[in-house]
């Protein structure tokens, strides 16, 4: 529960959650709500739901717009990494693969807490800027296609984007609590696995030149005749019995690897018009519609997959929200965004509107890791109105494509080693592993995408 204290004798507006207090002040870059809502999102990580008795044992000082927008200046790889023994109870350690973490937003000089005062980082202005994604609606950076410019985010310029950082500085604060109130019992966090499929195709060949183009992918690109002859024959077959076409099959296949998972999948298909980033196919004929019935049949969840354009104007959001719930008989409550082009608040706003429940577009295309550097789903919040939305964001932390490129570039084992790093951190701090794969790589890559996840199949 959040308490709300009037204004001190030094000018502070405290808040409390659990045990956790926010010396808040006017000019504090955080809003009121905006400090409810990060206060109650960082105690549900350090807690996890589980209620405290008695008076706050850490505190947070907030800071200011001036004290962020220094902290985002800061060049590539500049950030301070400080010692965890710096900031944990003497004798405590953590069990993670690293010895220092990210000194996020700096409230007081020193860096290094003892138990004895204020908290120098301000933990809550992290976790409202991390889970909003404030930098990509302050300092918008995109490609020519308007997808996100992954390369220029704080994360990924500072080299932390592959922790789950605020879960992470949660399991900290914890420690602390765990130490001073030895009665108090933590209901640690589940790991999750969330297996997720992106429909962008139904159909490699859907014209005859796609399959000349099949044939010298696989002579040239593949340098496979057998591969080429493959294609060709299959491209022939598929026009009159679309079973046979290599992304059908690749949807079976996927059927099969989430039964391998022993979890149920998510499916995302489009509902948008013929475009040049979107393939525009029916959702009522085949071989859509009997990939999102067999879906279904089988257990698994049917979303919509957001085309870009519907990301950014609301029109075409509704209208395609109308034509995928004209095909569905329940309505879609999980959603993606096609390139994950999400942009903050709007996308949200626009889900929250037409009744979408969870979206799971804050994901990288480039790296794997953690863009709102959490592993553990939240509520959204809206920037530009100032209020908690009711949908939850599911974070994406890693999509087939940079598997497949460390897997032909960096070998097999390369690849399951990261997958498993990947996974440990998200095992230490009981968070959601969720992974995506599409239908539209060939059957023959679903293998080695298995071989570098069979480690997290066997023991969930």
């Amino acid at each position: 529960m959040l308490f709300e204290f009037p204004k001190d004798q030094e000018g502070f507006s405290p808040l409390v959650c659990g045990a956790l207090k926010y010396l808040w002040h006017p000019e504090a870059f955080l809003s009121r709500n905006g400090a409810k809502y990060a206060l109650e999102r960082l105690w549900n990580l350090v807690a996890n739901k589980t209620d405290w008795i008695g008076a706050p044992l850490v505190n947070f000082t907030a800071i200011s717009l001036q004290q962020v927008e220094k902290v985002f200046e800061n060049p590539e790889n500049n950030l301070p990494w400080v010692e965890l023994s710096q900031f944990l109870p003497s004798g405590v350690k953590l069990d993670l693969d690293t010895s220092s973490l990210p000194a996020v937003f700096a409230s007081e000089n020193k860096l290094h807490y003892f138990g004895n005062g204020n908290f120098p980082l301000d933990l809550v202005a992290a976790t409202f800027l991390f889970l909003t994604r404030w930098e990509e609606w302050k300092y918008p950076t995109r490609t020519a296609l308007s997808i996100l410019d992954e390369a220029s985010l704080f994360a990924v310029r500072q080299k932390f984007h592959e922790r789950p950082l605020l879960d992470e500085w949660g399991l900290v604060i914890r420690k602390w609590l765990e130490i001073t109130s030895p009665n108090w019992q933590i209901k640690q966090g589940a790991f999750n696995l969330r297996i997720t499929h992106d429909i962008d195709h139904v159909k490699y060949f859907k014209k005859s030149i796609d399959i000349i183009k099949g044939f010298a992918r696989g002579y040239f690109i593949e340098k496979s005749l057998f591969r080429a002859a493959e294609n060709l024959f299959t491209g022939f077959n598929s026009f009159s019995n679309f079973k046979l076409d290599p992304y059908f099959k690749s949807f079976q296949q996927l059927l099969n690897l989430n039964k391998k998972f022993g979890a149920a999948g998510t499916f995302y298909f489009m509902g948008a018009e013929r475009s040049i980033v979107d393939d525009g196919y029916r959702l009522d004929l085949p071989p859509a519609s009997e990939m999102w019935k067999q879906a279904l049949d089988q257990g698994h969840r049917v979303g919509w997959h957001i085309s870009q354009k519907a990301a950014l104007q609301k029109k075409t959001c509704i209208q395609e929200w109308e034509r995928v719930c004209k095909i569905f008989s329940n309505l879609p409550e999980y959603s993606r965004h096609h390139y994950l082009a999400w942009q903050g608040p709007v996308s949200w706003r626009f889900l929250e509107e037409i009744g979408v429940k969870e979206d799971s577009s804050l994901g990288f295309n480039e790296f794997v890791g953690f863009r709102s550097s959490t592993s553990k789903p939240y509520p959204a919040f809206d920037l530009e109105k100032d209020r908690c939305l009711s949908i939850t964001e599911l974070p994406l932390v890693i999509q087939d494509g940079v598997i497949f490129k460390s897997h032909r570039e960096l070998g097999p084992e390369i690849a399951a080693k990261k997958v498993g790093i990947i996974e440990n951190r998200i095992k230490k701090v009981g968070g959601t592993l969720t992974i995506l794969i599409h239908n539209s790589f060939e059957t023959y890559l679903i293998k080695p995408f298995y071989e570098c996840f069979k480690c997290v199949g066997e023991k969930n």
